[in-house]
């Protein structure tokens, strides 16, 4: 059964690999998913990576947060309503960014989700 569980989990461990940009696997065996349960008329997907997946791969975890701010570096225009979902990965090799923007008119949930597929 799958459950949804803070990123935060992920401080500590060693990721050997990130699939689409959203399935996690550690070196324990442990798969985890960043995902986003569709409810009818909401548009939520990954935009954008920062980072080298190689700064992240084979090192233990130092830095594992989420976050729902807006970027910065955004200049584009959004829907009626919108929401960023940002995953940041550090080990002592570098840093990974990985952003979401979920879009809608506002009735419907735009974030990204956390769960352990096993």
């Amino acid at each position: 059964m799958n459950k949804n569980v803070n990123f935060f989990e992920l401080k500590g461990q060693i990721i050997i690999s990130i699939e689409d940009d959203s399935i996690i696997t550690t070196s324990t065996g442990d798969k985890y998913e960043i995902y986003h349960s569709q409810d009818c008329c909401e548009s939520v997907s990954h935009y954008k990576t920062i980072g080298n997946l190689s700064d992240i791969i084979g090192y233990p975890i130092t830095l594992a947060e989420e976050d729902n701010c807006d970027p910065d570096w955004y200049d584009g225009k959004y829907s009626d309503s919108h929401t960023w979902s940002a995953f940041f990965l550090e080990t002592q090799h570098g840093r990974l960014e990985l952003w979401f923007l979920g879009e809608s008119n506002g009735w419907y949930g735009e974030t990204m989700e956390f769960q352990k597929l096993n």
